[in-house]
């Protein structure tokens, strides 16, 4: 990552690489298919790290409480590593470095899911319910280290409760809007009374009928 960071990553080629491990081409290649491989390798670790800690929290915690402590552990680890907003800059600065990530983020969230499951009472490893959020943390990650590396933030545990502050009031205001929004249905969906006026006044234009006695 030094070596991308200080020649870039489009530049870099895999004889430098090889040279800056010590080892040769062909040992290169026992191990990494390409240089796309070796900058998507790193999200192995990243996987690793996340379920991790969700393995360490203590028991009884709540989904979104799980989620929060993870984000905020993960995070505080990050900031600490010197080499983090090295890698953000090259992934910022080059796609195919960006690319590289991506391709194994899919592997990730199935192994976060895999770790929230296994925190979840009465949940399977199938249910929607562990791959929600597991996508919910690694985005929450993924926004707070944005925002701390590009607006160089001093401070990352701090944007990540303004983070997860934006998120609990997004989730408040849908939650606001889908109550208000079945009230209104059920509302409609009321069968409207027949105006009592309507019914008087035929009924006072219609002429009395004369009584049985007087006839």
């Amino acid at each position: 990552m030094d070596l991308f960071a200080e020649k870039g990553y489009d530049e870099t080629t895999i004889d430098d690489i090889a040279r800056a491990a010590e080892v040769s081409r062909r040992s290169f290649f026992r191990y990494f298919s390409s240089k796309s491989d070796l900058m998507g390798h790193g999200m192995v670790s990243y996987a690793e790290a996340v379920t991790e800690i969700i393995q360490s929290l203590p028991p009884g915690l709540s989904p979104f409480e799980v989620t929060r402590e993870t984000a905020v552990r993960f995070l505080s680890g990050a900031a600490a590593y010197p080499r983090t907003r090295k890698i953000m800059a090259v992934v910022a600065r080059y796609p195919e470095a960006r690319e590289a990530q991506l391709s194994r983020m899919a592997e990730v969230e199935d192994k976060v899911a895999r770790a929230l499951a296994d925190r979840l009472e009465d949940v399977r490893h199938n249910e929607p319910a562990p791959r929600l959020l597991a996508g919910l943390l690694l985005t929450i990650i993924d926004v707070t280290l944005r925002q701390w590396f590009e607006f160089n933030r001093p401070d990352i545990v701090s944007t990540a409760e303004e983070v997860l502050s934006k998120l609990r009031g997004l989730v408040g205001h849908a939650d606001q809007s889908r109550r208000a929004s079945e009230a209104t249905s059920r509302i409609s969906r009321k069968p409207s009374a027949r105006p009592k006026s309507r019914t008087l006044k035929r009924n006072a234009a219609r002429p009395a009928r004369p009584s049985r006695l007087a006839r």
